[in-house]
Protein backbone atom coordinates (compact mmCIF):
# COMPACT_ATOMS: atom_id res chain seq x y z
CA UNK A 1 0.00 0.00 0.00
CA UNK A 2 3.05 2.30 0.09
CA UNK A 3 4.07 4.82 -2.53
CA UNK A 4 7.38 6.10 -3.85
CA UNK A 5 8.70 9.13 -1.95
CA UNK A 6 9.74 12.44 -3.43
CA UNK A 7 13.43 12.01 -2.71
CA UNK A 8 15.68 9.56 -4.53
CA UNK A 9 17.38 8.76 -1.23
CA UNK A 10 14.26 7.01 0.05
CA UNK A 11 13.10 5.56 -3.28
CA UNK A 12 14.51 2.06 -2.84
CA UNK A 13 13.39 1.71 0.78
CA UNK A 14 9.85 2.82 0.07
CA UNK A 15 9.66 0.66 -3.06
CA UNK A 16 10.47 -2.34 -0.87
CA UNK A 17 7.72 -1.37 1.57
CA UNK A 18 5.29 -0.92 -1.33
CA UNK A 19 6.02 -4.39 -2.66
CA UNK A 20 5.64 -5.94 0.78
CA UNK A 21 2.40 -4.10 1.52
CA UNK A 22 0.89 -5.06 -1.82
CA UNK A 23 1.38 -8.71 -0.91
CA UNK A 24 -1.26 -8.25 1.81
CA UNK A 25 -3.88 -7.22 -0.75
CA UNK A 26 -5.51 -3.97 0.34
CA UNK A 27 -8.59 -5.25 -1.43
CA UNK A 28 -9.77 -8.53 -2.87
CA UNK A 29 -9.77 -8.53 -6.71
CA UNK A 30 -7.96 -5.41 -7.84
CA UNK A 31 -4.48 -4.65 -9.06
CA UNK A 32 -2.23 -1.71 -9.81
CA UNK A 33 -1.29 -0.91 -13.37
CA UNK A 34 -3.77 -3.04 -15.32
CA UNK A 35 -7.24 -2.40 -16.61
CA UNK A 36 -10.37 -2.63 -14.55
CA UNK A 37 -12.32 -5.90 -14.84
CA UNK A 38 -13.89 -6.16 -18.28
CA UNK A 39 -17.51 -6.24 -17.19
CA UNK A 40 -18.93 -3.16 -18.87
CA UNK A 41 -21.08 -5.25 -21.16
CA UNK A 42 -22.75 -6.60 -18.01
CA UNK A 43 -23.07 -3.18 -16.39
CA UNK A 44 -25.93 -1.56 -18.22
CA UNK A 45 -26.24 2.13 -17.46
CA UNK A 46 -22.68 2.93 -16.36
CA UNK A 47 -21.43 6.21 -17.81
CA UNK A 48 -17.65 6.48 -18.23
CA UNK A 49 -15.98 9.90 -17.86
CA UNK A 50 -12.40 10.91 -18.57
CA UNK A 51 -10.99 13.92 -16.75
CA UNK A 52 -7.53 15.33 -15.95
CA UNK A 53 -5.74 15.46 -12.64
CA UNK A 54 -4.03 18.72 -11.68
CA UNK A 55 -0.81 17.57 -13.39
CA UNK A 56 -2.70 16.53 -16.58
CA UNK A 57 -2.67 12.77 -15.87
CA UNK A 58 -5.85 11.41 -17.48
CA UNK A 59 -8.19 9.63 -15.06
CA UNK A 60 -11.28 7.48 -15.56
CA UNK A 61 -14.44 7.64 -13.49
CA UNK A 62 -17.70 5.74 -13.54
CA UNK A 63 -21.19 7.04 -12.87
CA UNK A 64 -23.23 4.09 -11.65
CA UNK A 65 -26.94 3.88 -12.46
CA UNK A 66 -29.27 4.44 -9.55
CA UNK A 67 -31.14 1.20 -9.03
CA UNK A 68 -34.91 0.97 -8.72
CA UNK A 69 -36.39 0.49 -5.28
CA UNK A 70 -36.57 -3.18 -4.36
CA UNK A 71 -38.90 -3.75 -1.42
CA UNK A 72 -37.44 -7.19 -0.72
CA UNK A 73 -33.86 -5.94 -0.53
CA UNK A 74 -34.02 -2.32 0.64
CA UNK A 75 -33.38 -1.59 4.32
CA UNK A 76 -35.14 1.79 4.23
CA UNK A 77 -38.52 3.08 3.11
CA UNK A 78 -39.21 3.99 -0.49
CA UNK A 79 -39.32 7.71 0.42
CA UNK A 80 -35.88 7.56 2.05
CA UNK A 81 -34.49 5.53 -0.84
CA UNK A 82 -35.82 7.99 -3.41
CA UNK A 83 -34.47 10.97 -1.44
CA UNK A 84 -30.96 9.55 -1.75
CA UNK A 85 -31.04 10.07 -5.52
CA UNK A 86 -30.36 13.78 -5.02
CA UNK A 87 -27.05 13.13 -3.25
CA UNK A 88 -23.80 12.08 -4.95
CA UNK A 89 -21.37 9.75 -3.18
CA UNK A 90 -17.74 9.77 -4.33
CA UNK A 91 -16.02 6.48 -3.49
CA UNK A 92 -12.22 6.35 -3.12
CA UNK A 93 -10.96 2.79 -3.57
CA UNK A 94 -8.05 1.01 -1.89
CA UNK A 95 -4.51 0.43 -3.14
CA UNK A 96 -4.99 -2.73 -5.19
CA UNK A 97 -8.55 -1.99 -6.25
CA UNK A 98 -10.19 0.08 -8.98
CA UNK A 99 -13.43 1.80 -9.99
CA UNK A 100 -15.20 -1.56 -10.10
CA UNK A 101 -14.55 -2.14 -6.40
CA UNK A 102 -16.76 -4.71 -4.65
CA UNK A 103 -16.39 -2.62 -1.50
CA UNK A 104 -18.62 0.03 -3.07
CA UNK A 105 -21.39 -2.45 -3.93
CA UNK A 106 -23.49 -1.48 -0.89
CA UNK A 107 -23.38 2.13 -2.10
CA UNK A 108 -24.31 1.18 -5.67
CA UNK A 109 -27.57 -0.45 -4.50
CA UNK A 110 -28.38 2.09 -1.78
CA UNK A 111 -30.25 4.64 -3.88
CA UNK A 112 -27.43 7.18 -3.67
CA UNK A 113 -25.92 8.39 -6.93
CA UNK A 114 -22.45 6.80 -6.99
CA UNK A 115 -19.26 7.98 -8.68
CA UNK A 116 -16.14 5.79 -8.54
CA UNK A 117 -12.79 6.52 -10.16
CA UNK A 118 -9.28 5.16 -10.70
CA UNK A 119 -6.16 6.90 -9.42
CA UNK A 120 -3.19 7.12 -11.76
CA UNK A 121 -1.78 3.69 -12.67
CA UNK A 122 -4.92 2.04 -11.31
CA UNK A 123 -7.68 0.51 -13.41
CA UNK A 124 -8.15 2.37 -16.69
CA UNK A 125 -6.47 5.63 -15.71
CA UNK A 126 -3.22 6.78 -17.32
CA UNK A 127 0.05 5.24 -16.15
CA UNK A 128 2.11 7.67 -14.09
CA UNK A 129 4.53 7.44 -11.15
CA UNK A 130 2.72 6.44 -7.96
CA UNK A 131 3.18 9.10 -5.31
CA UNK A 132 1.04 10.08 -2.37
CA UNK A 133 0.89 13.67 -3.60
CA UNK A 134 -0.07 12.50 -7.09
CA UNK A 135 -2.95 10.37 -5.89
CA UNK A 136 -4.05 13.23 -3.63
CA UNK A 137 -4.32 15.38 -6.75
CA UNK A 138 -6.35 12.61 -8.41
CA UNK A 139 -8.87 12.42 -5.58
CA UNK A 140 -9.34 16.18 -5.49
CA UNK A 141 -9.70 16.22 -9.29
CA UNK A 142 -12.47 13.62 -9.00
CA UNK A 143 -14.33 15.85 -6.53
CA UNK A 144 -13.89 18.89 -8.78
CA UNK A 145 -15.13 16.88 -11.77
CA UNK A 146 -18.19 15.67 -9.89
CA UNK A 147 -19.18 19.06 -8.48
CA UNK A 148 -18.98 20.61 -11.98
CA UNK A 149 -21.05 17.85 -13.61
CA UNK A 150 -24.44 19.08 -14.87
CA UNK A 151 -27.27 17.89 -12.64
CA UNK A 152 -25.09 17.58 -9.52
CA UNK A 153 -25.85 19.77 -6.53
CA UNK A 154 -22.31 20.63 -5.31
CA UNK A 155 -23.66 21.17 -1.80
CA UNK A 156 -24.94 17.58 -1.64
CA UNK A 157 -21.82 15.45 -1.96
CA UNK A 158 -20.61 12.78 0.47
CA UNK A 159 -17.16 11.17 0.26
CA UNK A 160 -16.49 7.55 1.29
CA UNK A 161 -13.11 5.84 1.22
CA UNK A 162 -11.79 2.39 2.05
CA UNK A 163 -8.26 1.52 3.25
CA UNK A 164 -5.83 3.73 1.31
CA UNK A 165 -8.89 5.40 -0.18
CA UNK A 166 -9.97 6.55 3.28
CA UNK A 167 -6.90 8.81 3.30
CA UNK A 168 -7.91 10.38 0.01
CA UNK A 169 -11.52 10.75 1.11
CA UNK A 170 -10.17 12.82 4.02
CA UNK A 171 -7.98 14.76 1.58
CA UNK A 172 -11.04 15.66 -0.51
CA UNK A 173 -13.02 16.73 2.55
CA UNK A 174 -10.13 18.83 3.91
CA UNK A 175 -9.61 20.51 0.55
CA UNK A 176 -13.32 21.16 0.08
CA UNK A 177 -13.46 22.74 3.53
CA UNK A 178 -10.40 24.89 2.78
CA UNK A 179 -11.92 26.34 -0.40
CA UNK A 180 -15.26 27.06 1.25
CA UNK A 181 -17.23 24.28 -0.44
CA UNK A 182 -17.46 21.59 2.27
CA UNK A 183 -18.88 18.17 1.52
CA UNK A 184 -21.86 16.98 3.55
CA UNK A 185 -19.92 14.23 5.31
CA UNK A 186 -16.90 11.96 4.97
CA UNK A 187 -16.52 8.27 5.84
CA UNK A 188 -13.08 6.83 6.62
CA UNK A 189 -13.48 3.08 6.22
CA UNK A 190 -10.69 0.85 7.58
CA UNK A 191 -8.21 3.64 6.99
CA UNK A 192 -4.74 4.30 8.36
CA UNK A 193 -3.54 7.46 10.06
CA UNK A 194 -0.20 7.57 8.25
CA UNK A 195 1.78 5.49 5.78
CA UNK A 196 4.25 4.60 8.53
CA UNK A 197 1.39 3.21 10.64
CA UNK A 198 0.10 1.26 7.66
CA UNK A 199 3.49 -0.23 6.86
CA UNK A 200 4.46 -0.97 10.46
CA UNK A 201 1.11 -2.68 11.06
CA UNK A 202 1.94 -5.32 8.48
CA UNK A 203 5.73 -5.38 8.84
CA UNK A 204 6.61 -3.90 12.25
CA UNK A 205 10.36 -3.40 11.86
CA UNK A 206 10.72 -2.68 8.14
CA UNK A 207 7.51 -0.68 8.05
CA UNK A 208 8.45 1.49 11.02
CA UNK A 209 11.91 2.18 9.65
CA UNK A 210 11.05 2.81 6.00
CA UNK A 211 7.31 3.51 5.76
CA UNK A 212 6.97 7.00 4.36
CA UNK A 213 5.35 9.03 1.59
CA UNK A 214 5.62 12.49 0.10
CA UNK A 215 3.03 15.13 0.92
CA UNK A 216 0.45 15.29 3.67
CA UNK A 217 -1.20 12.29 5.30
CA UNK A 218 -4.52 11.14 6.70
CA UNK A 219 -4.10 12.40 10.27
CA UNK A 220 -3.23 15.87 8.94
CA UNK A 221 -6.28 15.97 6.69
CA UNK A 222 -8.47 14.71 9.56
CA UNK A 223 -7.37 17.78 11.50
CA UNK A 224 -8.56 20.16 8.79
CA UNK A 225 -12.14 19.06 8.22
CA UNK A 226 -13.70 21.97 10.05
CA UNK A 227 -17.38 21.30 10.69
CA UNK A 228 -17.56 18.44 8.16
CA UNK A 229 -18.99 15.39 9.99
CA UNK A 230 -16.64 12.40 10.03
CA UNK A 231 -17.42 8.71 10.52
CA UNK A 232 -14.48 6.46 11.31
CA UNK A 233 -15.50 2.87 10.57
CA UNK A 234 -13.20 -0.04 11.39
CA UNK A 235 -13.33 -3.66 12.48
CA UNK A 236 -11.57 -4.93 15.59
CA UNK A 237 -10.09 -7.90 13.72
CA UNK A 238 -8.70 -6.01 10.73
CA UNK A 239 -5.43 -7.81 9.94
CA UNK A 240 -4.33 -5.41 7.19
CA UNK A 241 -4.83 -1.97 8.77
CA UNK A 242 -4.87 -2.16 12.56
CA UNK A 243 -7.88 -0.76 14.39
CA UNK A 244 -5.35 1.25 16.42
CA UNK A 245 -5.36 3.74 13.55
CA UNK A 246 -8.99 4.70 14.29
CA UNK A 247 -8.41 6.55 17.60
CA UNK A 248 -5.42 8.35 16.06
CA UNK A 249 -7.66 9.76 13.36
CA UNK A 250 -10.35 10.53 15.92
CA UNK A 251 -7.97 12.53 18.11
CA UNK A 252 -6.68 14.51 15.14
CA UNK A 253 -10.22 15.45 14.11
CA UNK A 254 -11.51 16.24 17.59
CA UNK A 255 -8.59 18.54 18.36
CA UNK A 256 -9.84 20.86 15.62
CA UNK A 257 -13.49 20.64 16.67
CA UNK A 258 -14.70 18.32 13.92
CA UNK A 259 -17.81 16.28 14.83
CA UNK A 260 -16.68 12.64 14.85
CA UNK A 261 -18.52 9.35 15.17
CA UNK A 262 -16.80 6.00 15.67
CA UNK A 263 -18.08 2.68 14.32
CA UNK A 264 -15.80 -0.05 15.66
CA UNK A 265 -17.30 -3.36 14.58
CA UNK A 266 -16.67 -6.47 16.71
CA UNK A 267 -16.35 -8.93 13.84
CA UNK A 268 -15.17 -8.99 10.24
CA UNK A 269 -11.90 -8.19 8.55
CA UNK A 270 -10.46 -5.55 6.29
CA UNK A 271 -12.72 -5.97 3.26
CA UNK A 272 -15.37 -8.66 3.57
CA UNK A 273 -17.43 -6.81 6.18
CA UNK A 274 -18.36 -4.23 3.55
CA UNK A 275 -20.12 -6.75 1.35
CA UNK A 276 -21.13 -9.51 3.79
CA UNK A 277 -22.40 -7.63 6.86
CA UNK A 278 -25.60 -5.66 6.23
CA UNK A 279 -25.72 -4.33 9.79
CA UNK A 280 -22.31 -2.75 9.38
CA UNK A 281 -23.04 -1.15 6.01
CA UNK A 282 -26.49 -0.01 7.15
CA UNK A 283 -24.84 1.81 10.06
CA UNK A 284 -22.64 3.64 7.56
CA UNK A 285 -25.68 4.50 5.43
CA UNK A 286 -27.53 5.76 8.50
CA UNK A 287 -24.67 8.20 9.19
CA UNK A 288 -24.77 9.35 5.58
CA UNK A 289 -28.55 9.77 5.64
CA UNK A 290 -28.39 11.86 8.79
CA UNK A 291 -25.97 14.35 7.31
CA UNK A 292 -27.65 14.37 3.90
CA UNK A 293 -30.88 15.39 5.63
CA UNK A 294 -32.64 12.15 4.77
CA UNK A 295 -34.86 10.45 7.37
CA UNK A 296 -33.32 7.01 7.89
CA UNK A 297 -36.62 5.17 7.97
CA UNK A 298 -35.65 1.54 8.45
CA UNK A 299 -38.07 -1.15 7.37
CA UNK A 300 -39.09 -3.88 9.82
Amino acid sequence: MGVTPHTSKMALATAIVMCLMLLTGCNVPGHIGGSAPSKRQDMTGIVVDRFPSADTVQLEGWWWPVEAYDEDRASVSRDAFDARRKVVVIFCHGATDNANSPISAFLAISGYRLFTFDYRSHGNSQRAPLTNSGMTKDAIAAWEHVRCTPGVDPSRIIVVGHSMGASYALAIAAHANAVGAPVRAVVSGSGFSSWKMAASGAYPIIGFLFGTADGEEAHEWAGRLGATPLLIAHTKKDDVVSVNNAPRLERAARRSGTPVEMLIWPQGGHAGTYFFDDEFTNAILAFMDKHAGIPHETRP
